[in-house]
């Protein structure tokens, strides 16, 4: 905390390395097109200019968190806007960045698909060819532009809205969303005499930075290190690759240090975003308020590639039935492949979308049956004892008493009385979900060194949430140590 309020931490962008160059990138202009072939005599005559990459001097690998769909850069063709299809390396950004406005490429368009409606109708045009080769880690159900397809199910749905007194459905949409990370993404890579680079980068996983670059490069992974310094920021926008396999192709192409900072613009156009979603509800509900049963489809725009798309849509699933007793539930989802930038983690995980779906209409169902809206959450939520959605049990369940706290904090009762501002109106609403406390688990390596002093060394990255702090503290506590005396390492995958 202290070297943030004085201004002395270091970020990517403040980096640098003896005889370090500097990176820009070419972006496609079209959404969907075949790449003919590159002229890039322009901009190696540049000076200053000491590396020209594209497509080409790429190896045909491909990475991804579940399906192995996307190379480092544009390989053979273009899937959406701001898709990298060059990358310069010189001894200044300004030039760098002027020789890749000289590169010129050639296109053969192809039709866009802008929407998952327009993805699934028959006889569309594939994004992905040849979809049924890549490698996938875990059974997906894919098929023309699907990605994958999901579905939870438990009790017997049909049934359950046959018992239902009254049956409410409704069909909602959400948009895109930008993460907006204070800083920007970029990494910096430097190759040394053994051939072993090290890679510094505004990530959120640096087992999953090596992973996306090895895999995307054909490199072992111990000749990658990566290296995490200050972060600001990340709410899932640094989770998977951005620029990393870049630099560090370069780095290897240049036999120097290269570093690459995106712009905001660049940030917004070639990384990642929130997923869209079309969620249709159905659920069935008793006179009395009791919830019978709940039929949610989902349809995700997961964009050109997949990412983290698979568990995203699956986590939504799971979080489709929310905290309630809900006896006959069946959610389906299918990711689909678009024509536009990635989409990939942000804060929430696909929960925020399914939860404002669901979240929604039982406030329409309060209305319709002229129940609170509190206590038809109160009459629904789970107890001690109940299992989640899928079978999972809960360890710990203390959503009603959470829920009363809020209603009698809030002065719910009298909520058609709140005071407001003159000219202000306010208004009191509510909603329940629940969430995950983690998805992917870490270590912790010890060193007591012979003075007694402590060097933790652990995966998780800090990108704002304060981990640097608790896990110094926890470190403290469970050694019976004063907490001056640990030093926290940066995230490092060489431990």
């Amino acid at each position: 905390v202290r070297e943030k309020l004085t201004g002395r931490a270091l970020y990517i962008a403040d980096m640098s390395r003896p005889g370090m160059l500097h990176a820009a990138i070419l972006v496609s202009p079209v959404p969907h097109a075949r790449i003919l072939g590159y002229r890039i005599d322009a901009a190696l005559a540049v000076p200053g200019v000491a590396s020209v990459l594209t497509g080409d001097d790429f190896p045909d690998c491909r990475m991804g968190a579940f399906v192995k769909d996307e190379h480092a850069i544009a390989k053979d063709k273009v899937r959406y806007v701001g898709e990298p299809v060059a990358v310069i390396a010189a001894e200044s950004e300004e030039i760098a960045r002027y020789a890749a406005r000289l590169v010129e490429v050639d296109y053969e368009d192809l039709p866009a698909i802008l929407s998952p409606d327009e993805a699934l109708v028959p006889n569309a045009p594939l994004i992905h060819e040849h979809l049924d080769s890549y490698i996938k880690v875990f059974e997906a159900l894919s098929s023309g532009n699907v990605l994958s397809e999901t579905e939870l199910v438990e009790g017997n749905v049909d049934r359950g809205f046959d018992q239902s007194d009254r049956v409410f459905e409704n069909h909602w949409e959400t948009s895109a969303q930008a993460h907006v990370a204070m800083e920007p993404c970029g990494a910096l890579a430097e190759i040394d005499a053994n051939g072993r680079v090290t890679l510094w980068s505004a990530n959120q996983s640096v087992f999953r930075v090596q992973a996306n670059v090895c895999e995307s490069l054909g490199l072992s992974m111990s000749k990658v290190r990566c290296v995490t310094p200050r972060i600001g920021g990340g709410f899932g926008n640094k989770m998977e690759a951005h620029v990393q396999p870049l630099v560090v192709a370069l780095a290897i192409a240049t036999g120097r240090p290269v570093k690459l900072i995106l712009s905001r613009e660049e940030d917004f156009e070639m990384v990642r975003a929130r997923h869209p979603y079309q969620v249709h509800c159905k659920t069935g509900v008793r006179d009395d308020g009791s919830f019978v049963a709940r039929e949610v489809e989902i349809l995700v725009d997961c964009g050109a590639y997949g990412d983290d798309s698979p568990g995203v849509m699956g986590y939504s699933l799971l979080m489709a039935r929310g905290p309630y007793r809900i006896p006959n539930t069946r959610a389906h989802g299918r990711l689909i492949y678009t024509n536009k930038l990635r989409f990939g983690a942000f804060r929430g995980f696909g929960n925020p979308q399914v939860s404002f779906a669901t979240e929604s209409q039982i406030d329409e169902i309060a209305v319709e049956l002229g129940i609170d809206p509190i206590d038809l959450r109160l009459k629904n939520a789970l107890v001690e004892g109940d299992t989640w959605f899928g079978g999972a049990s809960v360890g710990s369940n203390g959503l009603r008493q959470c829920i009363e706290q809020a209603q009698s904090a809030s002065g719910w009762r009298n909520r058609g009385n709140v005071n407001a501002m003159q000219g202000k109106k306010r208004a009191l609403g509510v909603a329940c979900t629940a969430h995950i406390s983690g998805l992917l688990a870490t270590g912790a390596i010890i060193r007591i060194l012979e003075d007694g002093s402590v060097v933790l060394n652990t995966g998780a990255v800090d990108i704002g949430q304060g981990s640097d702090t608790i896990l110094t503290q926890i470190c403290a506590d469970a050694l019976r140590v004063p907490l001056d005396i640990i030093s926290l390492a940066s995230p490092d995958t060489d431990g």
